[in-house]
């Protein structure tokens, strides 16, 4: 930080290095990420059309709307924690998961059979910049056993805890815009390993993250 004030002050820009402080680039990325994530619900819709369109399905802005005022993160949080909040539930949750896989229960949108990752879900945590991201990938891959958990007989206490169509929606957007940050996160990695060696991760992680680097590239022409 010295060298930094010196080279600055040769500029005619005043930096103090004790008073200043640069953060590094995941910090800023996870105050940008806590910022979406508690301030999302508070969004102004008066400028968005009435309903829209996605994958040939009506979206009424009104009811979606209403699942982000209710606060669909949070939601999932609770449906997440009381799914995790003991070994029976968990151990119920992975019953379904494996019975579905085995009779063949589960779908995707064309309608062909799945298998779904025989995994729990996971907790987000706050001082975590992408932790709400896993964990929402997570509870998406995994949302048809939630579902059929919720409506189980077996777990009556669930059904008021089921989110709504709308709701996963809304978590499948937050999904979305966190995801940039991941791939922010990556290409970030892979550039400071290319160029000097060196990243937020050893050498091997980013070896076994190298086939990301195509992905990174599509979010740079995408988000750039």
């Amino acid at each position: 930080m010295q060298e930094l004030s010196r080279l600055l002050e040769l500029r005619g820009v005043q930096f103090h290095p004790v008073e200043n402080r640069i953060p590094c680039f995941p910090h800023i990325i996870n105050i940008c990420v806590r910022h979406i994530l508690d301030e999302y619900w508070k969004a102004d819709f008066s400028d968005v059309v009435g309903r829209w369109v996605i994958e040939g399905k009506t979206i009424e802005k009104d009811m979606y709307v209403q699942a982000i005022r209710l606060k669909a993160l949070d939601r999932a949080r609770l449906l997440i924690r009381t799914i995790r909040a003991s070994d029976k539930r968990r151990s119920s949750f992975r019953v379904i998961i494996t019975t579905g896989n085995d009779e063949k229960w589960f779908q995707d949108d064309s309608g062909a059979n799945i298998q779904l990752p025989v995994v729990q879900l996971l907790h987000d945590e706050p001082t975590r910049w992408d932790s709400a991201y896993v964990m929402l990938n997570r509870l998406r891959t995994l949302r048809q056993a939630v579902d059929l958990f919720c409506d189980s007989p077996l777990q009556r206490h669930m059904i008021d805890k089921k989110l709504s169509p709308m709701e996963w929606l809304v978590l499948q957007d937050l999904e979305v815009i966190l995801e940039v940050s991941t791939h922010m996160f990556w290409a970030r990695n892979l550039i400071n390993y290319y160029i000097s060696g060196t990243a937020c991760c050893s050498a091997n992680d980013v070896q076994r993250k190298h086939s990301r680097t195509e992905w990174c590239g599509s979010c740079f022409r995408e988000h750039g």
